[in-house]
């Protein structure tokens, strides 16, 4: 395989494309503030004496939360 080629299709990207993961991580953090605010409405629509937390609850969250680490570590690790 051509150098040049390898270079252009697997060879590094400039500081710009950063970028990318900033907006990323922004995107992720807002979903994961909305299943927090959407877990704590659940949680209290039945009123205060029935708190609820299910499963499908703690996995809204915990998904929301990885997402939002990785685009922030991968934001992190490219403007450094």
């Amino acid at each position: 395989m051509n150098h040049e080629l390898y270079e252009k299709l697997f060879g590094q990207l400039d500081r710009k494309y950063c970028a990318y993961y900033q907006v990323l991580m922004y995107l992720s953090f807002f979903t994961f503030v909305m299943s927090v605010v959407t877990v704590v409405y659940r949680m209290v629509a039945g009123g205060f004496k029935k708190l609820r937390f299910e499963m499908i609850d703690v996995l809204t969250l915990v998904s929301g939360f990885v997402s939002y680490f990785s685009a922030r570590l991968l934001y992190s690790m490219c403007i450094r």
